[in-house]
């Protein structure tokens, strides 16, 4: 997979996770959600060894991620509240047909 930025989603257990590329303004549109989510108050649980486990979003210029569970988006050790899973669905939203398993719903 090649591309700046790089989206996992963490579904499957004993095969590859889903993982395709978005263009730069989606990823803009996307960190523009990130910034008005407020601060969360608690952390995210901890995601289950099996099943959904979140999502990534990775630049692999500056090599940032941030995190997707339980209506948490966590980077650089900062939590924000995503409880109308605006920022999941933006980022599930790019997936090619046929990537996503049809149970993962936000």
């Amino acid at each position: 997979m090649s591309g700046r930025w790089a989206v996992t989603a963490m579904v499957n257990s004993g095969r590859l996770d889903p993982e395709w590329t978005v263009d730069e303004g989606t990823a803009e549109r996307v960190l523009e959600i990130w910034a008005v989510l407020p601060i969360a108050q608690s952390p995210a649980p901890e995601p289950p060894p099996l099943g959904y486990r979140g999502m990534r979003l990775h630049d692999d210029v500056t090599g940032r991620e941030w995190f997707v569970f339980a209506g948490v988006v966590t980077s650089e050790g900062i939590g924000r509240e995503d409880s109308g899973n605006d920022f999941a669905r933006a980022v599930l939203g790019t997936a090619p047909a046929g990537a996503l398993p049809p149970w993962l719903e936000f």
